[in-house]
């Protein structure tokens, strides 16, 4: 794996909205999904039946990282630092959870939301990658 997507990215991917380069980098297992990600694709599903759906293409297409244990110190120790930089209307918890999900498992997030900008500005850890 070298990318965990977030879920603008997830999104994009499976309308096959991205650049081309990015489909081969997902058919070769380079892209990853963690549960906060699934979490909220699974929120626009309207049935049981579509949720299967959806999780088995999710499974079929994507690697999977879990996510930290007990990971909310470190998630409110980086909503204390974004405060401290003017964020503090800026990225939440899930955003958050999935920037620290990608630094455990040394991954760059792939995404289409500025909200990681701004995490990598107080976690620098953090490697990140828009989407096209």
């Amino acid at each position: 794996m070298t990318y965990l997507a977030d879920t603008s990215a997830v999104r994009r991917l499976l309308r096959g909205q991205e650049a081309p380069q990015w489909r081969a980098t997902l058919k070769n297992g380079l892209i990853a999904i963690c549960p906060a990600v699934e979490s909220e694709v699974l929120q626009a599903v309207q049935s049981t039946a579509d949720r299967m759906q959806v999780s088995t293409l999710l499974n079929s297409l994507f690697s999977w990282a879990p996510c930290p244990d007990d990971p909310w110190q470190q998630i409110i120790g980086v909503q204390h630092d974004l405060i401290k930089i003017g964020h503090n209307r800026g990225p939440g918890a899930i955003d958050i959870l999935v920037a620290l999900t990608a630094a455990q498992h040394r991954l760059t997030v792939l995404h289409l939301d500025n909200d990681f900008a701004a995490i990598a500005k107080v976690h620098p850890d953090i490697q990140i990658q828009q989407l096209e």
